[in-house]
Protein backbone atom coordinates (compact mmCIF):
# COMPACT_ATOMS: atom_id res chain seq x y z
CA UNK A 1 0.00 0.00 0.00
CA UNK A 2 1.30 3.17 -1.13
CA UNK A 3 2.27 5.93 1.96
CA UNK A 4 -0.21 8.73 2.03
CA UNK A 5 1.30 12.26 2.07
CA UNK A 6 0.28 13.90 6.21
CA UNK A 7 0.52 17.36 7.37
CA UNK A 8 0.80 16.94 11.15
CA UNK A 9 2.35 14.73 13.51
CA UNK A 10 0.18 14.10 16.80
CA UNK A 11 0.86 13.16 20.34
CA UNK A 12 -0.78 13.37 23.38
CA UNK A 13 0.17 15.34 26.57
CA UNK A 14 -1.27 14.95 30.50
CA UNK A 15 0.58 15.84 33.85
CA UNK A 16 2.65 12.63 34.28
CA UNK A 17 6.50 12.89 33.96
CA UNK A 18 6.95 11.11 31.12
CA UNK A 19 4.82 13.19 29.15
CA UNK A 20 7.81 16.17 28.87
CA UNK A 21 9.98 13.33 27.40
CA UNK A 22 7.01 12.14 24.51
CA UNK A 23 6.35 15.71 23.74
CA UNK A 24 9.97 16.58 23.24
CA UNK A 25 10.22 13.83 20.53
CA UNK A 26 6.86 14.44 18.46
CA UNK A 27 8.32 18.00 18.34
CA UNK A 28 11.09 16.46 17.03
CA UNK A 29 9.61 14.68 14.81
CA UNK A 30 7.44 17.61 13.74
CA UNK A 31 10.53 19.66 12.90
CA UNK A 32 13.00 16.90 10.93
CA UNK A 33 9.43 16.46 8.64
CA UNK A 34 8.62 19.71 8.69
CA UNK A 35 5.11 19.42 9.63
CA UNK A 36 3.23 20.75 12.18
CA UNK A 37 2.28 19.54 15.30
CA UNK A 38 -0.87 18.52 17.68
CA UNK A 39 -0.73 18.54 21.36
CA UNK A 40 -4.27 16.26 22.39
CA UNK A 41 -4.73 17.74 26.04
CA UNK A 42 -6.19 15.47 28.14
CA UNK A 43 -8.54 18.02 29.83
CA UNK A 44 -12.24 18.94 29.29
CA UNK A 45 -12.37 21.66 31.60
CA UNK A 46 -11.02 24.92 30.27
CA UNK A 47 -8.76 25.36 33.95
CA UNK A 48 -7.49 22.60 33.09
CA UNK A 49 -6.81 22.79 29.57
CA UNK A 50 -5.17 26.24 29.93
CA UNK A 51 -2.57 24.97 32.63
CA UNK A 52 -1.57 21.72 30.62
CA UNK A 53 -1.45 23.96 27.73
CA UNK A 54 1.14 26.29 29.43
CA UNK A 55 2.85 23.46 30.55
CA UNK A 56 3.29 22.43 27.08
CA UNK A 57 4.19 25.49 25.54
CA UNK A 58 7.17 26.01 28.72
CA UNK A 59 8.48 22.47 27.44
CA UNK A 60 8.46 23.25 23.87
CA UNK A 61 9.94 26.82 24.21
CA UNK A 62 10.87 28.77 21.35
CA UNK A 63 11.64 27.08 17.86
CA UNK A 64 10.18 26.60 14.06
CA UNK A 65 7.29 24.66 15.00
CA UNK A 66 3.57 25.24 14.71
CA UNK A 67 1.78 23.75 17.04
CA UNK A 68 -1.90 23.49 17.82
CA UNK A 69 -4.02 22.01 21.06
CA UNK A 70 -7.01 20.47 20.92
CA UNK A 71 -8.75 19.28 24.72
CA UNK A 72 -10.55 15.78 25.01
CA UNK A 73 -12.03 13.47 26.88
CA UNK A 74 -10.19 9.93 28.21
CA UNK A 75 -12.08 8.04 26.22
CA UNK A 76 -11.02 9.62 22.78
CA UNK A 77 -7.43 10.89 23.57
CA UNK A 78 -6.07 9.24 20.86
CA UNK A 79 -8.05 7.14 19.20
CA UNK A 80 -10.35 9.37 16.80
CA UNK A 81 -10.70 8.92 13.41
CA UNK A 82 -12.33 12.34 13.49
CA UNK A 83 -9.41 14.09 14.40
CA UNK A 84 -6.77 11.64 12.79
CA UNK A 85 -8.89 12.53 9.43
CA UNK A 86 -9.93 16.16 9.81
CA UNK A 87 -5.93 17.18 10.65
CA UNK A 88 -4.18 15.17 8.50
CA UNK A 89 -2.19 12.71 10.84
CA UNK A 90 0.16 10.67 9.26
CA UNK A 91 2.58 10.10 12.86
CA UNK A 92 1.31 10.09 16.43
CA UNK A 93 3.89 10.21 19.31
CA UNK A 94 3.14 7.94 22.49
CA UNK A 95 4.34 6.78 25.65
CA UNK A 96 5.25 3.00 25.19
CA UNK A 97 3.43 2.18 28.80
CA UNK A 98 0.33 4.20 27.45
CA UNK A 99 0.55 1.79 24.32
CA UNK A 100 0.83 -1.17 26.60
CA UNK A 101 -2.13 -0.44 28.74
CA UNK A 102 -4.89 -2.68 28.29
CA UNK A 103 -7.04 -2.69 25.00
CA UNK A 104 -4.50 0.36 23.66
CA UNK A 105 -2.22 -2.00 21.73
CA UNK A 106 -5.30 -3.02 19.93
CA UNK A 107 -6.50 0.21 18.82
CA UNK A 108 -3.34 1.82 18.01
CA UNK A 109 -3.17 -0.86 15.40
CA UNK A 110 -6.08 0.10 13.27
CA UNK A 111 -4.94 3.09 12.86
CA UNK A 112 -3.95 4.51 9.64
CA UNK A 113 -1.44 6.13 10.50
CA UNK A 114 2.79 5.53 11.90
CA UNK A 115 3.09 4.98 15.73
CA UNK A 116 6.40 5.90 17.62
CA UNK A 117 6.35 4.75 20.89
CA UNK A 118 8.44 6.51 23.21
CA UNK A 119 9.97 4.78 26.38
Amino acid sequence: SQIQPFRTVMTIFNDDERSGRVLSAAAQAARATHKQLLVLLAATQAPDFQRRREQARHLLGQGPLLVTYQGVSAMELCFSQRILHDEGVGMMVIDAALAAANGTETRLAKLACSVLLVR
